[in-house]
């Protein structure tokens, strides 16, 4: 038990040492989660982007991408690609309520691209010391986007209130969060 303590931390003490290869090590350890779990994706070896395809039975298709820059990595989750422009105020009006009561990253909604998504930035630093981390905030990531997908399609295809929706998904997690708490 002590030797893998000693390993783990020897190993990070390391990676601080060679933070000049900080993305290529982030690089890697995503990959491997990836990999590990037998996800599907495509990845883009030279612009550091993994493209992540899943299929629900409850969301449907779910389209992710995580990407790395020199400082963080970024996971995106497609919620709406596109969206009936007489629509707009609701999904802005949606997409703000989200970001009103998200812990962690934001529902950006694009108006001039048609399209919503959640987006999570997280510092590279975080992951090169913690590459669990990576795990972590990509399971995180998968579960508020298919809650804002579950409240996007809802709202559009219902014609429901943004203000109805988001009561809904919140009561939706409340009854959960109290069943598993029993």
């Amino acid at each position: 038990m002590k030797s893998n303590y000693f390993f783990k931390k020897s190993r990070q003490i390391y990676r601080l040492f060679t933070i000049n290869n900080c993305v290529e090590h982030v690089w890697n350890d995503m990959l491997r989660f990836f990999k590990t779990n037998g996800f599907r994706f495509g990845q883009y070896e030279n612009e550091k982007v993994v493209d992540i395809h899943f299929e629900t039975k409850l969301s449907g298709s779910l389209m992710f991408k995580c990407n790395i820059t020199d400082d963080k990595l970024i996971f995106r989750g497609l919620i709406l690609s596109a969206f009936d422009i007489d629509r707009t105020s609701d999904v802005l009006v949606l997409a703000a309520h989200f970001n009103a009561i998200l812990k962690h990253g934001r529902v950006s909604a694009s108006t001039e691209g048609n399209f919503v998504e959640f987006i999570y930035e997280g510092n590279l630093l975080t992951y090169l010391i913690s590459p669990d981390k990576i795990e972590h905030d990509f399971e995180v990531h998968f579960n508020i986007t298919t809650d804002c997908i579950w409240a996007f399609k809802s709202m559009i295809q219902s014609g429901d209130n943004p203000v109805f929706v988001i009561s809904q998904l919140l009561e939706q997690k409340e009854n959960v969060s109290k069943i598993d708490n029993n």
